[in-house]
């Protein structure tokens, strides 16, 4: 049982991280180019996307991460258990995050008229990427553990 529940969270923890990954490497940069009515479509675009698909794979990666966290500490595996504790409290610390930052400005956003941004459109951009930023480093930090834990279970 813990090789399948170990596998299931590493699996779902890495769709969870290639998400700001991905930001990272292509898609920030991307929407820095772009004008006002075409970040406001593209970004109502992602969140109705995103809206629907986040929170059922952050409840699944959280679930698989405490049964993770129950099956290691069962089995004295505590490089494991520790490894998936810091794995959990970074998802939740990044889910607090997304609550409390990204998602006011993506209510906001979805609101737009993407034909006529607000004026301070810009703003709110670089407001939800700083937010964004900062989920960056937890995910990764989560992942990281969650791989150490893996490193020191083998």
């Amino acid at each position: 049982m813990l090789p399948l529940v170990h596998g299931a969270t590493l699996a779902l923890f890495a769709l969870v991280v290639s998400q700001p990954f991905f930001y990272w490497v292509a898609l920030g940069s991307a929407f820095e180019t772009l004008p006002g009515p075409a970040y406001a479509t593209v970004r109502q675009a992602i969140n109705a996307i995103m809206n629907r698909r986040l929170l059922p794979l952050y409840v699944a990666t959280l679930v698989s991460g405490l049964v993770l966290f129950a099956l290691a500490l069962a089995g004295h595996r505590s490089g494991l258990a520790a490894g998936t504790a810091g794995a959990i409290a970074g998802l939740v610390a990044d889910a607090i995050l997304a609550v409390r930052r990204n998602v006011p400005i993506n209510n906001a956003m979805d609101a737009w008229d993407p034909a006529n941004p607000p004026a301070d459109w810009t703003e709110q951009r670089r407001r939800w990427r700083a937010a964004f930023a900062i989920r960056q480093v937890v995910l990764a930090a989560a992942f990281a553990s969650l791989l150490a834990g893996t490193l020191a279970h083998r």
